[in-house]
């Protein structure tokens, strides 16, 4: 390697080890402010769902709104059934802003999850495709353990490398980018289910768009914070007996693994599903 006469080339030692490396990684949140974040987060979406869209009766069938609802990743094309049953929940006002509330959460924290399902992602660019790129675990002789460990520590180091102050060890935050053009893109894709519901014209549209977008840069920001903790969450959208008597308006969070990657016997819930109503309901709603 050659240097330029002014460098002075550094001495060679040891690379720092783990515990070096930890004192710079970014500090954990305290677990009661994830949860009171979530908490805050469900109760805007239900600001939003009841002053934007109106509970009147609409002239549309179930199966004409269905297709857009997989398209925003929320059922798959091969069950259409699960996508009518949600659809019908929106289109009867008793449970419409119920329904709606479940839509726009179930859409927006998808985006802000590694493993989600979404027309857009709100994190980093390259982390979904990553964590989808991945092979799976071998069935024989792969360790699952390994894994999870290893993606663990994968998304420490990228969150650390990703943020503008890292000496501040702070949380990352979503960048300009997010807060624009891409959580413009998941409200306007939300939107071509929502606007059924919308009462009024283009500039009531306008503004149930805005205010929607408004709402993703929100839930972004917790998106962001969870990506920069040590240990793993998750989502979840069901009770602890993996079913839900009625549609949940706002997830839950679980914390499944340490700061190590070791996933816990069982999951830790910060925060419980908000569930209304005792509809029957599909798996998921």
């Amino acid at each position: 390697m050659q240097y330029s006469p002014g460098e002075k080339a550094l001495p060679v030692g040891p690379v720092p080890d783990r515990l070096q490396l930890d004192q710079f990684l970014l500090e954990s949140k305290p677990d009661a402010d994830i949860a009171a974040e979530l908490r805050s987060l469900g109760q805007l979406i239900q600001q939003h769902v009841e002053n934007q869209y109106h509970i009147q009766p609409v002239q549309t069938s179930p199966s004409a709104l269905a297709p857009a609802l997989v398209d925003l990743g929320l059922m798959d094309e091969r069950d259409p059934s699960a996508a009518v049953s949600l659809a019908s929940l929106a289109i009867d006002t008793r449970t419409r802003w119920a329904a709606l509330q479940h839509i726009i959460s179930r859409v927006t924290f998808a985006s802000i999850s590694l493993d989600g399902h979404s027309p857009v992602s709100l994190l980093p660019p390259f982390a979904g495709a990553f964590v989808r790129s991945l092979p799976p675990i071998e069935s024989h002789r792969g360790s699952s353990e390994a894994v999870n460990v290893a993606l663990t520590r994968w998304r420490q180091l990228t969150a650390f490398l990703l943020h503008p102050s890292r000496s501040e060890r702070t949380p990352l935050m979503p960048s300009e980018d997010v807060s624009t053009q891409q959580a413009q893109e998941l409200a306007a894709a939300l939107s071509r289910f929502l606007q059924t519901f919308v009462s009024g014209g283009r500039e009531s549209r306008y503004e149930q768009e805005n205010h929607l977008r408004e709402v993703i840069v929100e839930c972004a920001a917790l998106g962001y914070v969870i990506f920069s903790q040590p240990s793993e969450y998750r989502f979840r959208y069901d009770g602890k007996d993996g079913s839900s008597n009625g549609i949940v308006t706002c997830p839950g969070l679980d914390k499944i693994s340490d700061e190590e990657g070791r996933r816990y016997a069982m999951p830790y819930t910060l925060v419980t599903p908000v569930i209304e109503g005792t509809y029957v309901s599909h798996s998921g709603i």
